[in-house]
């Protein structure tokens, strides 16, 4: 039951912690208070891989496991980010507990892939999916600028959208920002500042696949550190995405795609590229007297395992078995 503030609390694991026969899991930490923590990559085979039965404030949950509460387990969670964890079972972000401005987005999980709550939880003022009972919840994207730098863009419908609490009262966020800048709370561990924070060095990289079939529906992602103003995605098609993370775009042209991602803010501006070759001709074929050393690409050539297909084919490929 200590009190921890502004610890990174990450890759910890935790198989079985109980009494009497009991499990209490908790990968992070169990119980106690933690303002302005980052809790990440922790994991539990129990519930809660990032934290169990606390409280948090201020903090960013993210990259942790479990198998119920792959964020969070029975926690009271405040203006809290809980982003990218993965439950085996339910409850990918937050299993249960009392949720206050929080972002819970983009988690994981078979059953209820961002959050599991009962008729003896609260939840208000989330932005999560699907809408939860509760005043103020919303299921707009947060507009965090990346996975790893949860901060929110400036048009992100996050800023001033959550609602006062008497403990924000001298309180900072995680950045060491006033907890309340604007017009009321920002929902999420961020409290944006406005135009005059969004300076300094920014960085970011562009992960995508070298090839993809065509008319694949590809997902890419970048990772964009520093304080971000925007940012701007433009397609060799010509189609372009603002001002997010995470675009899913089909891959209809033949050849090589290139993509151009901006990112700014108001003293820099970097530029990242990247080519994805889109092949026309994505199917390979399976057949039981094929031979694995053959191309695959029709019937003639037909391999003969279907793992030998598959370690050929292209994302977005087909595989056809006879």
């Amino acid at each position: 039951n200590s009190i921890v503030y502004n610890c990174i609390i990450i890759s910890n694991s935790c198989n079985s912690v109980g009494y009497g026969g009991v499990f209490v899991g908790g990968g992070g930490g169990c119980g106690g208070v933690l303002y302005n923590c980052r809790i990440l990559n922790n994991s539990t085979i129990t519930s809660g891989g990032g934290a169990c039965n606390g409280e948090c404030y201020n903090c960013i949950i993210a990259n942790n496991a479990a198998r119920y509460g792959g964020g969070s387990f029975a926690g009271r969670l405040y203006n809290c980010t809980i982003i990218d964890n993965y439950a085996y079972n339910a409850g990918g972000g937050s299993f249960g507990g009392n949720i206050y401005n929080s972002i819970i987005y983009y988690n994981n999980a078979p059953y209820n892939a961002n959050y599991e709550i009962s008729t003896y939880d609260s939840c208000g003022y989330v932005c999560t999916t699907p809408l939860p009972s509760g005043a103020g919840n919303t299921t707009n994207e947060p507009g965090i600028v990346s996975l790893l730098n949860p901060c929110l863009f400036p048009e992100s419908l996050c800023i001033n959208a959550g609602i006062y609490q008497d403990w924000m009262l001298e309180a900072t966020d995680i950045a060491g920002n006033s907890r309340v800048i604007g017009a009321s709370v920002d929902i999420g561990a961020h409290e944006n500042g406005g135009a005059a924070s969004q300076t300094g060095t920014i960085t970011g990289t562009l992960i995508a696949p070298t090839n993809v079939a065509r008319g694949y529906s590809l997902k890419i992602f970048a990772e964009i550190y520093g304080n971000i103003q925007g940012c701007i995605w433009t397609y060799g098609d010509g189609i372009r995405y603002t001002n997010t993370f995470l675009v899913e775009h089909c891959m209809y042209m033949d050849g090589d795609n290139y993509i151009l991602l901006s990112i700014s803010n108001m003293s820099d501006t970097i530029i990242r590229t990247a080519i994805v070759h889109t092949v026309d001709n994505g199917f390979h074929y399976v057949k039981e007297d094929g031979a694995d050393g053959d191309a695959g690409t029709n019937w003639a050539s037909a391999k003969q395992a279907i793992q030998a297909a598959v370690d050929i084919s292209l994302i977005g490929g087909h595989i056809l078995v006879s």
